[in-house]
Parts: structure tokens; C-alpha cells; sequence
């Protein structure tokens, strides 16, 4: 790995080798080369170090970020800006000596003016969820979610500030306007949506911060998904171009010549009621809104996430992705997915590569089917919170994994008859077993740092023999 030494004076001759070359009209110039550069903060000058010495520039604030345990806390491209400002004013500018001890300096002092930007954010989101009916608000870990005309009642001061906000006598007229204007843009579209999504983000700069709040809010999103289920949450969105308003028309030429024209406008929501929220959380079992919003906190906690609680994060972005496909062959792919993420660990997956490929070659082991994993596991956790008596026939588990695999490999029609119904019980099955597992999960393995496969494949085995047992 180069030392910061080696990336500077890289960068340095790449600068040097530039600025001769384009003067004396030797050097080839690509597109890439021409948009990497450097600044100055004294005066405006080009500064041309091409693509590789801006990729090496990359790197090395990168490595800097790291050394200070900055990951997911400042932005590496803000640092490689500020890094590349202070380079020309160091080595260029002032003509300081470069060696080991100034590169590394120069390093260290650009990632702490980066870390200098850190502070405290509040980030908010429109939501598209049903009709604006139901509680005040709704909460959700670190997310909290509030009805439109909470949140504009709420911050109504902080609006009108926002309106009246001085920006002083050296700024044009027109500015002022734009900024007003911008403003009042902003509010309206917020309008739009009934819910508004508010995370608050400490200790990151501004561009990570939005980042980090964006998504903790979508993981809030993915939560409310599996709590409403897809019949009443198929319009739910997180901020977006995502109209409230479907207009569409239809052309059709009859054998008389005649065009056949219809045009329709639709208002496509999810109708919820006044009394959702309760009815939600009263069909769940106890504690499983509190248990989601501990795993969004763990998910995304920083400097290190909880396994258990990040693969639960990642099953329920699947179940998302799968309630608003509107194709059914990949929904049933999405569902499956959903369950392999929860239920599975890498291990099973090799497991059943391996012994079935054993099996192939006639040796003697018993293969132990994934599908026989993903059904044993999943009605351990349907079980487990009422849903389903453990000892009783098996459900469909096997059956929409098998689908799933034959739509994937091509052995089944995307047309087949009934897919429609295998979509609603890979649905079924799929939320429930993540209502299941983060019950299963608990608080405790949803905040166990050490967590591995070898553990959650242990206790899953322990549960169904304690299920079994009973």
C-alpha cells in the first residue's frame, strides 16, 4: 500500500506533468483528465492532475477518514476537496518541503477541518401513507413519524423565521426572491404528503448526516410495510417524485375505423381509517413495534451495526421491494428472498451446495434440503407468536420456495395459472416470519455486537427442539 508520501508526489508530478505538457502541447487530454483538478482557496486558477492522481487523491483521504474512525461520519469526497485545497496551498503556494512527516500532516490536519463540520441535524421526509387519518404520530426508533398537520403546526414558528429570515444588505434583491421562493416550494411540497418523517442525526457532517437519516427513515418505512401488510400499503413512499394524481387514457380502432378513447384520473392511496395505528398494533404481538424500532437504532449504529439486527433490516427491505413490484413472478422471488435473508445463514446455503453435489457423485450423505431449512425455521417462528401450532401440517413454506425456484431457473411459465395466489401466501408467510423473528431476535440478540452465523444457526436449532419438546 503507498504511504501518503508516495500519493502526494504522484499527485504533485501529475500536476507538474500537466501544466508542461499542455503548455508545450505534448500531453493528450480525456475528459476525465480535464474534470479532475484541484483548488486553490487564494485565487482561481486551473490546476489539472488527471484522473489517476485524483483517484490516488481519493484514496488517501479515504485512508485518512478511516485512521481517524471517521466511516459514516464525514464524507470522504468533502475530505478529498478540503485535502486537495490544502495540497496546493502547502506545496504549491508556500513552497513547504514535502516529506513524511508534512504528508502526513497535511493528512491529519484535512480530515480534522472535515471533522470540525460535524454537528447535530434534524432531517425530515415526506411520507406517502394512506389518507393522513390516525394518530398524532407514530414512532419508530430512531424515526419518528408525524401527521401533516402535526408537523406544520409544530414548526410553524420555524417556517415564519424561515419567511422572514434577514440575509442582509450585500444580497441582491433577486436572491432574496429566489430564496423566498424556494421556501415557499419546499412547504408546498411537503403539503403534499400526509405524514412527514423526522430523524434526528448527531456527530456527522451534513452530507453524511442526510444520508445516515435517509436510511433510518426508509428502514421505518420497510417497518410500517410489514405492520399494514401489502393490501394496505401498496401507495406507501418515502418522499420522491410520487404523485398522488395516475392519469391515464386508453386508444382502441373497432373494425368500422372508429377510435374507441377513454381518459381516467385516479387518486391512488391506501385507504387506512381513523383508528389504523391501534388496529395494527393491537393484531401484532406485543412489544413488535418497540422490537422494530430497537432494530432500526442497532441496524444503523455506528462504528459497528448489529448482525442480527442489519439482516433483519435487510429481510424486511426485500418485503418492501416485493409490496410494491407490480409483477407477480419477481414479487414471489422478492418474498422468497425475504425469508432466505431471515431464516438462512451462508453456511445453510453451503451446506446444501455441497451435499447435494456429494450426492451427485453417489456418495453416501444425506442431503439436506434448504427448502426443509427455510420450512422447519419458519414454522418454529409463526409458532412461536401464535400463528401457527408447530406439530401440525406442514404450510406452504416448501411449496413457494419451490415456485420461486422455477420461476428463477426458467422451468416455470412468468404466465402460469395461480401465480396470483401463490403471491398472497408467499405474502403471508413472509411478514409473519419477520414479526416472528424479531420476537425471536429479541432485544437482546437485536443489540449483540458479536453476533455470527454459527450463533443464530445454534439457536434456531435450540428453539425448534424446545418447540418439539413441548
Amino acid at each position: 500500500m503507498p504511504s501518503n508520501l508516495d500519493d502526494i508526489e504522484f499527485i504533485l508530478n501529475e500536476w507538474a506533468r500537466f501544466e508542461t505538457g499542455l503548455h508545450d502541447r505534448t500531453v493528450e487530454l480525456t475528459f476525465e483528465d480535464l474534470m479532475s483538478q484541484l483548488h486553490s482557496r487564494k485565487k482561481p486558477r486551473t490546476i489539472i492532475i488527471g484522473k489517476d492522481a485524483n483517484s490516488r487523491l481519493y484514496q488517501l483521504a479515504k485512508r485518512g477518514v478511516q485512521s481517524f474512525k471517521q466511516q459514516e461520519r464525514i464524507d470522504v469526497n468533502s475530505v478529498a476537496r478540503i485535502l486537495g485545497e490544502t495540497i496546493v496551498e502547502w506545496f504549491l503556494e508556500e513552497r513547504r518541503d514535502l516529506d513524511r512527516s508534512q504528508a502526513d500532516r497535511v493528512v491529519s490536519s484535512s480530515v480534522k477541518k472535515a471533522m470540525g463540520k460535524k454537528t447535530a441535524i434534524k432531517h425530515f421526509f415526506p411520507v406517502l401513507l394512506g389518507d393522513g387519518k390516525g394518530p398524532e404520530s407514530i414512532s419508530l426508533g430512531p424515526a419518528k413519524l408525524l401527521r401533516k398537520d402535526i408537523f406544520f403546526e409544530q414548526y410553524a414558528d420555524a417556517f415564519n423565521a424561515l419567511m422572514s429570515v434577514d440575509l442582509g444588505p450585500e444580497v441582491a434583491e433577486g436572491k432574496i426572491q429566489v430564496y423566498e421562493g424556494l421556501t415557499t416550494d419546499a412547504r408546498k411540497y411537503f403539503e403534499v404528503f400526509p405524514w412527514i418523517a423526522m430523524v434526528e442525526v448527531t456527530d456527522c457532517d451534513p452530507t453524511t448526516s442526510r444520508k445516515t437519516a435517509l436510511k433510518i427513515a426508509e428502514s421505518a418505512t420497510d417497518c410500517l410495510h410489514v405492520l399494514i401488510g401489502e393490501k394496505f400499503s401498496q401507495y406507501l413512499r418515502l418522499e420522491g417524485n410520487h404523485a398522488r394524481v395516475k392519469k391515464s387514457s386508453e386508444i382502441s380502432q373497432y373494425p368500422n375505423s372508429r377510435f374507441h378513447v377513454t381518459s381516467r384520473i385516479d387518486w391512488p392511496q391506501d385507504s387506512l381509517g381513523e383508528d389504523w395505528w391501534k388496529i395494527t398494533e393491537d393484531r401484532m404481538p406485543e412489544g413488535t413495534v418497540a422490537l422494530m424500532g430497537k432494530a432500526i437504532s442497532e441496524g444503523h449504529k455506528f462504528p459497528q451495526s448489529s448482525p442480527f439486527a442489519r439482516r433483519f433490516l435487510d429481510a424486511i427491505a426485500w418485503y418492501r421491494e416485493a409490496v410494491r413490484d407490480e409483477y407477480l413472478p419477481s414479487k414471489i422471488v422478492k418474498y422468497v428472498t425475504s425469508l432466505e435473508r431471515i431464516l438462512c445463514t451462508e453456511e445453510d446455503a453451503k451446506i446444501d451446495a455441497s451435499e447435494n453435489e456429494a450426492a451427485t457423485e453417489c456418495v453416501p450423505v444425506p442431503i439436506r434440503d434448504i427448502s426443509a431449512t427455510i420450512e422447519r425455521r419458519g414454522k418454529a417462528l409463526l409458532s412461536s407468536i401464535g400463528i401457527h401450532e408447530f406439530e401440525k401440517k406442514p404450510l406452504g413454506f416448501k411449496r413457494i420456495y419451490g415456485k420461486r425456484s422455477a420461476l428463477v431457473h426458467g422451468s416455470l411459465s412468468n404466465s402460469s395459472i395461480g401465480l396470483w395466489h401463490q403471491v398472497r401466501e408467499a405474502e403471508f408467510l413472509s411478514r409473519w416470519t419477520l414479526v416472528g423473528a424479531v420476537h425471536f431476535l429479541g432485544e437482546d440478540g437485536l443489540t449483540l455486537q458479536k453476533a455470527n452465523n454459527e450463533i443464530l444457526r445454534t439457536a434456531f436449532d435450540r428453539f425448534i427442539d424446545h418447540l418439539s419438546a413441548n
